[in-house]
């Protein structure tokens, strides 16, 4: 690999790591409003659904592998 592209990886791995995605804004305004307790499905749907889709996707686009 060369500098120029570990040092993009690096950058990019930095950033997502410290900038909250989609899921977990949803996953954090759900546990303020309704509590722990009631934000566990909504957890485990975005968990489940990070695994399904790249699953489905391979499966209904097998021409792209």
């Amino acid at each position: 690999m060369e500098l120029q592209q570990l040092g993009a990886l690096l950058l990019f791995a930095c950033v997502s790591t410290f900038t909250p995605g989609p899921n977990n804004i949803m996953l954090m305004t759900s546990g303020a409003n309704v509590g722990f307790a009631r934000t566990i499905p909504h957890m485990l749907g975005v968990g489940v659904g990070l695994v399904d889709e790249p699953k489905r996707w391979m499966t209904l686009n097998p021409s792209h592998f």
